[in-house]
């Protein structure tokens, strides 16, 4: 058994040598040996996970696996990555580390969405949104009955907690301290501190520094700094300006910019996003619809949708969350 283990492995190195200097693979396939790392995007292909050929040696080579199903027992190293999409791997039993850790329906449900379990509220019932005779429910711990939230997932809907209260989400134009605060698809102007449309600034208009919502699709904001005629430092403003890309062939030692991943079969450097017109619109349509069905989702997890089947976002929009993630993530098809 061990000498089949040891061919076994041999050939997957092989295999995984030839993979990272043929172009024309973008990610290795089920089977092959890949390299992990929590900081790649890409590395098997959005239906496989890198996982150790040894369920039980986390030091043991990885090969690509098919992602684990509902209720299949997983470890705790990567808890979402190994499982399917939409479920996540955690303890059977929520706060005991030392139990079972299988692949369950987790965070997807905000206040009065349904569930069976305090797994399936966001916050795990850690933000007091517990399962309440099928419905996730806020429980303060407080006895002041005038406390409705303790934060935005603790409110229904599209709303926001503000001193305790639930509040719809401000419109455009409105005032607003953080995205949160705003329309699904608005982000919170750094200057003004109103609600303003995502994407609305233009080459060199100022912004909030490292900021991805406010720029058009293509611009960044960064810091840009001014010197006086004589060399020496005068200020710093944040501004809009193009997005630069890495060149790296070794992202796996040198990692990849904020809006890339590291693809660990061909190891450069791709953007995480897609900046297409067609990404535009597929993310109007996603927002209408989770806008018109009163689905609860913050602008704070804009790139980042509840995949779970039992979510409002996939029960009522789901042809819309998936045609966004195919026409703007470049995580989700890059190994199509």
């Amino acid at each position: 058994m061990k000498l089949f283990s040891l061919i076994l492995t041999i050939g997957l190195l092989i295999n995984s040598s030839q993979c990272l200097n043929n172009g024309n693979n973008k990610c290795f396939k089920l089977g092959e040996a890949c390299k992990y790392s929590g900081d790649f995007g890409v590395s098997c292909g959005e239906h496989l996970a890198c996982l150790p050929i040894d369920d039980d040696d986390e030091s043991s080579e990885h090969i690509c696996k098919e992602k684990l199903k509902l209720g299949e027992k997983c470890k705790q190293y990567n808890p979402i990555e190994v499982c399917e999409s939409g479920l996540e791997c955690h303890p059977t039993i929520i706060d005991d580390f030392s139990s079972n850790y299988t692949c369950i329906e987790s965070g997807f449900a905000g206040e009065g969405e349904n569930c069976y379990s305090d797994y399936n509220c966001v916050g795990f019932g850690i933000l007091n949104l517990k399962c309440i005779d099928s419905k996730c429910k806020f429980e303060p711990t407080e006895k002041n009955q005038s406390i409705e939230c303790s934060s935005f997932f603790t409110c229904p809907g599209l709303k926001k907690c503000n001193n305790s209260k639930c509040e719809p989400l401000s419109s455009l134009g409105d005032k607003c301290e953080s995205d949160y605060d705003c329309f699904i698809g608005g982000t919170c102007s750094v200057e003004e501190k109103i609600c303003v449309e995502r994407y609305s600034k233009k080459l060199g208009e100022s912004c909030l520094y490292e900021s991805d919502t406010e720029c058009e699709f293509g611009l960044k904001c960064d810091l840009e700094t001014h010197f006086f005629k004589n060399g020496t430092f005068d200020y710093q403003e944040s501004k809009c300006v193009p997005l630069v890309y890495s060149n790296t062939t070794n992202c796996i030692e040198d990692g990849c910019l904020v809006h890339e991943f590291c693809n660990g079969a061909t190891n450069t450097c791709n953007s995480i996003k897609k900046y297409t017109n067609d990404c535009k619109e597929a993310e109007k349509e996603r927002n209408l619809c989770y806008t018109s069905n009163n689905c609860m989702f913050s602008n704070e997890y804009y790139d980042h949708p509840f995949l779970n089947e039992n979510s409002c976002l996939m029960k009522k929009c789901g042809m819309e969350t998936l045609n966004y993630l195919n026409k703007c993530k470049n995580t989700f098809t890059f190994c199509d």
